[in-house]
C-alpha cells in the first residue's frame, strides 16, 4: 500500500520537549539445549534520551496538525524552548 503526498516534516514548531532518564532493565532469554532450558538473564542498559516534538501543516479540514518527534542531543534540546521553530537537516 502507498501513501501519496504523505512525508515525515522537516521543520515545525517546537510545541513539546521530554526527558528519559537512562535505566537498565533485565532481560530474560533462555538458552536451550535439546530439552532442557537453561535460565539466562542479561542486563541491558538504555542511555539517557531527549526528544522535541515539533508540528507544522495545519490541516483546517480535520483540525490537526503534522507532528513529529526527534531525538536529538542534550545540547540541542537545551538550546530550543517551547515555541521556537527547529529545522532538522
Amino acid at each position: 500500500m502507498f501513501l501519496l503526498g504523505c512525508s515525515r516534516i522537516q521543520e515545525g514548531e517546537v510545541y513539546s520537549k521530554d526527558f528519559y532518564k537512562a535505566y537498565d532493565e533485565e532481560v530474560y532469554s533462555p538458552i536451550i539445549v535439546g530439552d532442557i532450558s537453561i535460565p539466562n538473564w542479561t542486563t541491558v542498559h538504555h542511555n539517557a534520551r531527549w526528544s522535541v516534538d515539533i508540528r507544522n501543516n495545519y490541516d483546517e479540514v480535520d483540525d490537526n496538525w503534522q507532528t513529529r518527534r526527534v531525538f536529538v542531543s542534550k545540547g540541542t534540546w537545551d538550546s530550543y524552548t517551547i515555541g521556537d521553530w527547529l529545522a532538522l537537516n
